[in-house]
């Protein structure tokens, strides 16, 4: 399923530390267990989210604000019944972890590389965690039973070349009420979420599921969510503001997961 990022053929586990492909090329894996897999002379500088976002969501996903998510994610995967799982922008690694089971490769990956090592921490040997970015995924041309997508780009082109025939893509999306309360509290002209499900256009949708929870974050909760998401460097600074004096703030968690089929 692992694909090397420089002539695309698959990759072996040699000897558990070393990956390699039958040109030659060789991977190490990090002392922490990841493996960084972005193509050799694509230039190093900080990509994906920093250590404070990653930092901030593993913080507030620990506290289980996102087990509805959680929870029928991993309901939703598991009755497709796959042994082959690609976890598309993967982060910390929490909601991953729900992917998961006996008998499964998963592969995740996320172009974060803070993210990928405290995935592949909390993960261990139950999956293989990545630095890669999304227009050259680390899997090999249709080896993905499902490949899954939590509120990250897409590349259409991409998810078709790994996506195994007969196989499906699941896309979760934020609902239009996601965080209506934190966004209502840091912007003035507060607006619901359209709604859009990416590669809808692309492959027919067999599935929709809503996973939506009404809940009440304290002061420190709210701050967390604030510092994971974009808001943290768009929020006008009046906006934070009031955050930052908010005793309580009541959110909807919202989520649209949404099932697309792979033609056979």
């Amino acid at each position: 399923m692992l694909a090397c990022p420089l002539c695309r053929a698959a990759l072996e586990d040699l000897d558990g530390r070393t990956f390699g492909c039958a040109a030659g090329h060789r991977f190490d894996r990090a002392r922490d267990g990841s493996l960084d897999l972005l193509r050799p002379g694509r230039p190093r500088r900080e990509t994906g989210d920093d250590g404070g976002m990653v930092q901030a969501r593993r913080s507030f996903l620990d506290r289980g604000r996102y087990a509805v998510l959680i929870d029928g994610l991993g309901q939703i995967v598991d009755r497709l019944q796959p042994r082959t799982v690609l976890d598309v922008g993967c982060g910390e690694g929490t909601i991953t972890a729900a992917l998961v089971r006996a008998g499964r490769e998963v592969v995740a990956f996320d172009l974060s590389k803070p993210a990928v090592r405290l995935a592949a921490r909390r993960l261990g040997p139950a999956a293989t965690c990545c630095v890669a970015g999304v227009t050259e995924m680390p899997a090999t041309d249709r080896s993905c039973d499902v490949v899954v997508s939590v509120m990250s780009p897409t590349s259409e082109p991409e998810f078709l070349r790994v996506a195994r025939r007969g196989g499906h893509v699941v896309v979760v999306s934020p609902g239009p009420d996601h965080l209506d309360g934190l966004r209502r509290l840091l912007y003035a002209d507060y607006r619901p979420h359209d709604g859009e499900v990416p590669l809808a256009g692309a492959l027919p949708v067999v599935g929709s599921a809503r996973l939506r929870s009404e809940q009440v974050l304290d002061r420190e909760e709210a701050e967390l969510l604030w510092a994971m998401t974009p808001y943290r460097w768009n929020a006008p600074a009046e906006g934070v503001e009031r955050l930052r004096t908010a005793t309580t703030v009541p959110v909807t968690v919202d989520f649209v997961v949404t099932t697309l089929a792979v033609p056979g």
